[in-house]
């Protein structure tokens, strides 16, 4: 049996936990803005969605976020040994146990795969991904490095051994590895975003923007690695303070796919809530909430943008404070236990000059957070009480 065909079984296997193994290096995202003070009609801090990678703080995005974190296995790997037929029963069974998510009988699935054929290139590479997917990240180098030594030239093995290393804060390895894999396919897209990704956790904007860049330019016509990496150049971009180019970006990653969730259209809006313009920030709030109705973060942003705006458009004050409660309270049913979540709501409530209301999310977010100290100071002054019958 060759091995081209136990390359369709590893490629199956990839997109099993692909979101667990990649949940640690999702795009950054800017840091979250709370009021310290109630808006006023001086052009307000515009809100920041909560989050990156952060990761920017990089987070873990989403995840809903991350594109590919290995090269799919190339002609490289399919020049190796001929694989007998028991071996690669062996790794088909793996990959059965891996997707129900039984790893511990995947791997010793794998193992007798490797005991049946000790050059069994994929079958290292599947023992690495499931030490990751289990934390064992020194027995999943330690498979990476059998799967080089078998075959050196094979780029998929460095790229594997780069997302261990990043996974387990190892930067500059990671990026070694990278390198090494570039030396036998210098185009390969998915070596370009795994270069970007480390560079998102080292918060290198620059170095992740030309990365991203690398990946777009070489990814032909696989729309989620363009449109993924569209999305993360813009997360750089946004840092880099360029703006119009990041909102570009994008509106391009939402065509072609990436951002799921309507993450995309959740970053456009909030490029244009720092830029002041709040109508136009609403409006992709609300299309990444169509696209995704529990999107917390876009609920929180929304309800952002709707203070700011009440502060600039005093004729729609009661309005926009109106709907920015409705914002707070739908992004509060998501995560009742953000008191946060429930500060902004006590200042959307304030400004509409419902006391009781507003004191009763002051106290709720003191108590889910005593280091809160703005809610506390809030806590302290009030002392109406005046009841709100409008929520």
């Amino acid at each position: 049996m060759t091995v081209s065909r136990t390359v369709q079984v590893f490629r199956g296997l990839q997109s099993v936990g692909l979101t667990a193994i990649l949940a640690g290096v999702a795009a950054a995202q800017p840091p979250d803005y709370l009021f310290q003070q109630a808006p006023t009609t001086v052009q307000p801090a515009a809100e920041t969605p909560a989050a990156p990678a952060t990761s920017p703080t990089v987070e873990t995005p989403a995840a809903t976020d991350a594109p590919a974190d290995t090269a799919a296995p190339t002609e490289a790997a399919a020049e190796g040994p001929q694989i007998n037929d028991d071996a690669l029963e062996a790794l088909q069974r793996a990959n059965g146990l891996a997707g129900q998510g039984d790893f511990a009988g995947a791997l010793t699935a794998t193992d007798e795969a490797i005991s049946l054929q000790p050059d069994y290139f994929e079958a290292f590479m599947l023992r690495n991904l499931i030490h990751r997917l289990t934390g064992n990240f020194d027995e999943a180098i330690r498979a990476a490095d059998q799967a080089i030594a078998i075959n050196p030239t094979a780029p998929n093995g460095y790229l594997t051994r780069a997302v261990t290393y990043l996974e387990m804060k190892e930067y500059g390895k990671a990026l070694a590895d990278v390198e090494e894999s570039l030396k036998t396919t210098p185009n390969n897209a998915q070596a370009f975003v795994v270069a970007g990704q480390v560079h998102a956790k080292q918060k290198n904007w620059q170095q992740m923007a030309d990365a991203y860049s690398k990946a777009i330019d070489n990814a032909g016509t696989a729309p989620g690695t363009v449109g993924d990496s569209l999305m993360q150049r813009g997360i750089a971009l946004y840092h880099l303070g360029e703006y119009d180019v990041a909102k570009l970006d994008f509106e391009q990653a939402a065509i072609y796919g990436g951002g799921l969730g309507g993450e995309a259209n959740r970053w456009r809006g909030y490029i244009y809530a720092i830029q002041g313009d709040y109508y136009r920030a609403i409006r992709w709030y609300d299309r990444a909430i169509k696209a995704n109705p529990g999107n917390q973060q876009a609920f929180r942003n929304r309800g952002m943008a709707y203070l700011n705006l009440a502060a600039t458009e005093p004729q729609i004050e009661q309005f926009a404070l109106t709907q920015a409660v409705a914002s707070f309270n739908a992004a509060i049913r998501q995560k009742p236990n953000d008191a946060q979540l429930y500060y902004r709501r006590g200042v959307a409530y304030d400004r509409l000059g419902a006391s009781d209301s507003a004191r009763s999310s002051y106290q709720t977010a003191v108590q889910l957070d005593p280091k809160l100290t703005a809610a506390a100071e809030k806590l302290s002054s009030h002392e109406s009480t005046e009841y709100w019958y409008g929520e």
